[in-house]
């Protein structure tokens, strides 16, 4: 049996990146074929499980395995990714009491129908979203419906961020990505954002979550912000384990 390889893909590159940059540490791999069980975002990181080998046959087996992830969600802002990356659509109130933050993810349902994220590899008409909605030729109302699942939502800390802080890191953040994904328009977009808005701080909720396979933390972060101030994003991911694989 060809036994994966598990990446702890950093920061700000793609899964494809991860991978080309492992495969030029290790030239022994350069012309195995290999791929991921479950991609990453740029703006997330920690376990990228790679395929390889016979396993490749089993590909969809590893993809249906459910993933764990360490997420945090701001409050206030909303973005066409759902994520950092991402042009900024709208803005609300940047404060929630932790007590209701806390009362909603403990009544959060197992199973939520979402649409998928605009910014994602789904294939549609034949090509990835992303392409349709840069095009401008993906509304709304057709983006594909999903059940997303997640269970065990658990060490759930609510906190408050200063907007100097929030600043400093959404900018570092986005310093640290490489591929052609937009940077100076979202960049410049933040700039106008932080040089008008009029908060001092922001909520930030943070927890520990089991998404079963194609459920998308972006979806949960958008739809959280959305039910409780009207907008939400997904500031941090870090993935810790796909199936039995884990990263410490």
């Amino acid at each position: 049996m060809d036994e994966p390889i598990l990446l702890n893909k950093p920061l700000g590159l793609t899964s494809l990146q991860a991978l080309t940059a492992w495969r030029e540490s290790h030239p022994q791999w350069r012309d195995v074929k290999m791929t991921y069980a479950g991609r990453l975002d740029p703006m997330a990181e920690g376990a990228l499980l790679i395929i390889h080998g016979e396993a490749l046959h089993r590909q969809k087996d590893y993809q249906r395995f459910t993933k764990k992830y360490e997420a945090t969600v701001l409050f206030g802002v909303a973005t066409d990714s759902f994520d950092v990356l991402g042009k900024i659509k709208h803005q609300t109130t940047a404060i929630v009491e932790s007590q209701r933050v806390e009362q909603y993810l403990d009544n959060l349902p197992s199973e939520i129908t979402m649409p998928l994220p605009p910014f994602s590899a789904y294939r549609l008409r034949g090509r990835p979203l992303f392409h349709w909605f840069l095009k401008n030729q993906l509304k709304e109302e057709e983006w594909p419906q999903r059940i997303h699942k997640f269970s065990d939502i658990n060490s759930i800390r609510v906190e408050t961020i200063s907007t100097a802080e929030l600043i400093s890191e959404i900018t570092h953040r986005l310093s640290t990505v490489t591929a052609p994904l937009r940077q100076s328009e979202i960049k410049e977009g933040w700039r106008q954002y932080f040089t008008k808005s009029s908060f001092s701080r922001y909520t930030l909720v943070s927890f520990t979550v089991t998404a079963g396979s194609g459920s998308f933390i972006r979806c949960l972060a958008n739809k959280i912000g959305k039910d409780l101030t009207g907008a939400g994003i997904l500031l941090r991911l870090r993935r810790t384990a796909v199936g039995p694989y884990t990263i410490d």
